[in-house]
């Protein structure tokens, strides 16, 4: 507490801590306990001798105490997010301070080159100093990662970050997001003219608070810190290097060059380091090649028989729709390719989309929208109904034909600029078409004018399209690992907007398929609507005996599975198809299991070694930290 003679008046501040008792005036009323609080307490003496001040006198005068709660959104600014949602669970956290942990990071340390925030006069770079940090934090806020620390040393200026810290515990993806966000640091920091050196270590790293209960701070230590600080001084200007266990996370999605092992201080044998070249891998590469091939192969896959037989009956019917959903790693992509595969034969068109970026970390808004109508442009352009001249017709042209075809009137063609949402080459202004959006938006009496014209795209396109003998619109909705990745408000408009098509019967079949988990889909009557016409297919995992199924047939073991490495593999992946793949590869690396004259036995040992796979362990740490705190608890 500390009190202050102002004039007449004595004014006495302190900082009422919870489970402390506050320190007041003398004299002042005592405050009954309602739990615990933060609260700026002020004690007011008035008309108070000079006297009185010193403590010789006694007060005239009656003492009065304001209490002011902290403003949180000030104080938020200056806490570290993980330790944030600690305090809003309890609060008592800012006095005993949070529970350390060993936890899984990818750790960022950035050295900045060409500042001097601390120089004299014309020298001096406070205001491009904040700028550059503003930048930084954008970088990695976008990839959902946390600011630790900003300091200043005889290497420069250097920033530390992780990736994994709670609550945005990826696990499955961190290493992936650390590598990107440095790459976007190099990247920013060339644009200001500045250079910048990145590495990117992954490992388990101690993480808590430390310091009194006066003050405290959240911070990571651990070999696997030390080790991103000596790559970030072996790498060269603007360019990021990892360690072998962020290349082992990231191999599958971005490209890498192999620098051999180095030498590098505080540690006695040599490390294997890799330089990211900027480059993602081809789709091609990037794609799950084991599972793919494994479940599209499998014939015995029961969900598949299923699948064909729903998609049959809506052909038979002359259209319909189709709900396959199911929890991660069930197989959703892989009968989204059935379904591609399907439509082939039977000479459907089809136009399909998703909503994940390349790298999969986050769902990009409109993307499965604009990949969908993207195709019709491209197959319309193609089709000499829509292109009789066969000539390089712009989209708008095209556009337009679609739209006539379908009895759009003159009223509703003045707002084909909104349609840039979905088709990002149909020039028109932003402001123009930020304009009719908002003002389509505040119409909520009458049918949206987006809405409207997409499916009039649509049945215009499945109605009379002369190169096939029907439609089929795959929608694919991913779930990234994200934290807070943006919904898209158009979504449950135009699935409910399809829908309605596949009703309408019409000379050529119109088929809507939706791939999606079941916790993500983007209209509560698709569900209801899939049963009422016998669409729904739900992916589930596998059963003990189609687990057995399933292993046989990755590894072409005839004569079955020893039945402790089957039970090890159906308690490890819980019959998810996904896990399944991981474990027996796990096995398979280890060298644990072989087959032998045709039956997958256990290696000589006869043990198994209870080491699970990363990505498993990610995926369910992830999921365990997404639920409330009183969940985890229990």
């Amino acid at each position: 507490m500390e009190c202050r003679a102002i004039g007449q008046t004595q004014v006495c501040f302190c900082l009422v801590l919870p489970s402390k008792k506050p320190q007041v005036c003398p004299g002042a009323p005592e405050r009954e306990d309602d739990g615990p609080s933060y609260a700026l307490l002020r004690c007011e003496q008035l008309d108070v001798s000079s006297q009185s001040m010193t403590g010789q006198g006694r007060s005239r005068a009656t003492l009065q105490r304001l209490e002011r709660p902290l403003d949180a959104k000030v104080v938020q600014r200056y806490v570290p997010y993980a330790v944030r949602r600690k305090l809003k669970e309890q609060s008592e956290a800012l006095v005993l301070g949070l529970e350390p942990e060993m936890r899984r990071v990818s750790v960022i340390f950035l050295s900045i080159r060409g500042l001097n925030p601390g120089g004299v006069g014309k020298d001096q770079d406070v205001e491009r100093t904040q700028l550059v940090v503003q930048l930084l934090q954008q970088a990695t806020y976008a990839f959902e990662g946390s600011v630790n620390k900003f300091l200043v040393d005889d290497k420069g200026m250097l920033l530390l970050c992780g990736f994994g810290l709670p609550p945005l515990n990826h696990y499955i993806d961190d290493p992936l997001r650390a590598v990107l966000a440095a790459s976007r640091f190099c990247d920013t920091l060339a644009e200001e003219g500045l250079e910048g050196q990145c590495g990117v270590a992954t490992g388990t790293v101690w993480c808590g608070t430390v310091g009194s209960t006066i003050r405290r701070e959240y911070t990571v230590l651990g070999d696997t810190v030390n080790l991103s600080a000596r790559l970030m001084a072996k790498t060269d200007r603007n360019t990021v290097l990892v360690d072998a266990e962020t290349f082992r996370s990231c191999r599958s999605k971005l490209s890498f060059d192999c620098l051999g092992a180095i030498h590098v201080k505080g540690k006695k044998d040599q490390v294997e380091v890799y330089r990211f070249n900027g480059q993602l891998l081809p789709r091609r590469d990037r794609e799950r090649k084991g599972l793919t091939a494994s479940l599209l192969s499998w014939e015995e896959w029961p969900t598949k028989e299923e699948l064909i037989s729903a998609l049959d009956l809506q052909l038979e019917n002359g259209g319909g729709l189709v709900l396959v959903h199911g929890g991660p790693g069930s197989g959703k992509t892989e009968l989204a390719a059935h379904v591609r595969a399907w439509a082939n034969e039977h000479d459907l068109t089809v136009l399909a989309g998703q909503n994940q970026s390349p790298t999969g970390t986050i769902t990009v808004p409109r993307l499965c929208w604009q990949e969908v109508f993207g195709a019709l442009l491209k197959e319309a352009r193609a089709d000499p109904f829509w292109n009789p001249k066969n000539e390089s017709a712009n989209d708008r042209e095209i556009l337009r034909r679609l739209l006539d075809v379908a009895g759009a009137t003159k009223e509703l063609l003045a707002w084909l600029p909104v349609l840039r949402l979905f088709f990002p080459g149909l020039y028109f202004g932003p402001n123009v078409v930020n304009a009719m959006v908002e003002r389509d938006d505040l119409h909520a009496t009458r049918p949206s004018r987006v809405v409207t014209l997409c499916k009039m795209l649509i049945s215009a396109f499945a109605r009379h399209s002369t190169t096939s003998n029907g439609t089929v619109v795959l929608l694919h909705l991913r779930r990234s690992t994200s934290f807070f990745g943006q919904s898209d408000d158009y979504d449950e408009r135009i699935v409910d907007g399809i829908m309605e098509l596949t009703e309408l019967r019409g000379a050529k079949p119109l088929i809507f398929c939706l791939v999606a988990r079941e916790a993500g889909l983007p209209s509560k009557a698709v569900q209801p609507r899939a049963r009422q016409v016998s669409g729904e297919v739900r992916v589930n995992n596998l059963s003990l005996d189609l687990t057995e199924m399933y292993v046989q047939h990755m590894v072409q073991a005839t004569e079955g599975v020893h039945p402790d490495l089957l039970q090890y593999i159906f308690e490890s992946s819980g019959g998810n198809p996904y896990g399944t793949q991981l474990v027996l590869s796990e096995l398979q690396q280890r060298g644990t299991v072989q087959v032998l004259e045709g039956r997958l036995e256990i290696d000589g040992t006869g043990r198994l070694r209870q080491e699970y796979p990363q990505v498993l362990i990610g995926m369910a740490l992830a999921t365990f930290e997404k639920l409330p705190h009183r969940q985890q608890d229990l």
